[in-house]
């Protein structure tokens, strides 16, 4: 009987070293995962900012475009006018 039990004991030993093993093994790749992700926010975070000032760049851009475009418009007008108001003369000559 004590063959019996210590070759049990002997097998449950080794499946118990194996099954820790494994476990160690899913702990490391559990590890490697979460540090995946850690670096996967980084980046994610890193790329969010990034576009972030990018479009605060945009917008600037945007209204300072839409400023000049609005005074181009203005003096497109008053140069109209006073055209119109130089030829008036010979307008009126005729």
């Amino acid at each position: 009987q004590k063959s019996s039990i210590s070759d049990h004991f002997g097998t449950h030993t080794l499946q118990l070293k194996e099954l820790l093993a494994a476990f160690r093994k899913l702990c490391q790749i559990l590890s490697e995962v979460m540090q995946s992700k850690m670096n996967l926010a980084e980046n994610l975070r890193e790329r969010q900012r990034w576009i972030q000032n990018f479009q605060s760049d945009i917008y600037r851009l945007d209204a300072s475009i839409q400023k000049y475009l609005s005074r181009m418009n203005r003096i497109t007008r008053t140069g109209t006018l006073l055209s119109q108001l130089q030829k008036a003369p010979e307008v009126y000559a005729r």
